[in-house]
């Protein structure tokens, strides 16, 4: 293994190392690499560096390979692969029970669970809550714990000073951690701070998680509650360059379009959605929506029909009906859900006050009554 240590600056090599080890033990090759980094920066590294990259968070190599393996469904980003880190995450503290980043990884794996309407909020939400408190409890100073921390309070106890304090403490811990600065771009947009939504989104996709599609669907998402849409389109062609059928962009993406009256470019990146997706509630229902702005009725009557079907046997969120029964300009329905949702804390209705989709509510007294529920007015 070669290991380079390249000035950003310039892109000139400061140093460089070979190391020729028998893969027997994976912290014993960390530990070398690590040692040969510490001895080539020692006159750079504060103490608290130096602890860092040496610091190990578990003693047991299987446990270690088994929290890697729930990390690697964790980024795939679906129901299913959730549900499969989960399970890694579990046989990790199985054969250690004091292993943080573990309970913070089942933590975040619930966290997404319940916002995207995988499972019940009220199922995962207190789950992601519980395994990130037992990280902190194992090691207050673990970044993760204090993200998926904050997003519960943001996504499911609506106290945003506790989930700002929470995920400012996490980017202050390791200023690199996308999910930090993700979910701190969520809850900036939440609150109508778009200038700051943008740039922490930005940060993440140009710097911190290049490679990752999830961080150009942020950007979109960004841009997008911001209302604007050029720009928001914009960033989702770059973001299909990095992957053409992440559905979360395609969505977004869609709902761009629809607010610039281009009909037609959001139904087909719904329907690609729909599919990439294995029939996602959400991006069915943005489909019936858009269907409905888009004179097609008929068709989204057989949309909301489909997604009563899918509630007999699955989990449908409240907040993708609400947006159905919003395109069909249906006021009393729209806002019943939207109460249904706020009753479930479904994850994404934090994004009530600033959705464009929702604008037909902006007059109605029990739309502002659920905005000051959920402290998003006075």
């Amino acid at each position: 293994m070669t290991v380079r240590l390249l000035s950003v600056h310039d892109g000139k090599t400061l140093w460089v190392a070979t190391f020729d080890e028998k893969f027997t033990d994976i912290f014993a090759v960390q530990d070398a690499v690590s040692q040969r980094v510490v001895e080539a920066l020692a006159f750079r590294l504060r103490s608290e560096d130096v602890l860092s990259l040496t610091k190990r968070y578990t003693e047991d190599v299987e446990a270690y390979r088994l929290y890697l393996k729930g990390q690697y469904f964790w980024n795939k980003f679906t129901p299913e692969a959730a549900d499969t880190s989960v399970e890694y995450f579990n046989q990790a503290l199985e054969r250690d029970p004091h292993y943080a980043l573990a309970y913070a990884g089942m933590a975040n794996a619930y966290s997404v669970m319940g916002a995207n309407g995988w499972r019940s909020p009220k199922e995962a939400f207190p789950k992601a809550q519980a395994a990130a408190a037992k990280a902190l409890q194992i090691d207050d100073g673990l970044a993760e714990a204090h993200s998926t921390m904050g997003a519960t309070e943001m996504f499911y106890n609506w106290n945003w000073q506790s989930a700002e304090r929470e995920l400012q403490r996490a980017i202050e811990l390791s200023p690199d951690n996308p999910n930090a600065r993700r979910l701190y771009s969520y809850l900036l947009t939440a609150t109508g701070r778009f200038d700051e939504a943008i740039a922490q989104a930005e940060l993440n996709r140009r710097h911190i998680d290049p490679l990752s599609p999830v961080s150009y669907a942020d950007l979109v998402r960004a841009f997008y509650f911001a209302r604007r849409y050029d720009e928001a389109v914009e960033a989702n062609h770059t973001a299909r360059k990095m992957d053409p059928n992440f559905p979360i962009a395609l969505t977004i993406a869609a709902a761009s379009y629809e607010q610039q009256g281009k009909y037609e470019q959001a139904i087909a990146e719904l329907q690609l959605a729909e599919t990439v997706s294995g029939r996602s509630t959400e991006a069915l229902a943005a489909l019936g929506h858009v269907l409905a702005v888009a004179g097609k009725r008929d068709e989204a009557l057989k949309t909301l029909n489909e997604l009563t079907r899918l509630s007999g046997g699955q989990y449908v969120s409240p907040l993708d009906l609400a947006l159905l029964y919003a395109g069909l300009q249906d006021k009393e329905r729209t806002l019943e859900q939207l109460e249904h949702a706020a009753d479930d804390r479904v994850g994404w209705l934090i994004n009530l006050g600033v959705e464009p989709r929702f604008q037909l509510l902006r007059s109605e007294p029990r739309y502002m009554e659920l905005l000051r529920r959920m402290r998003l007015a006075n």
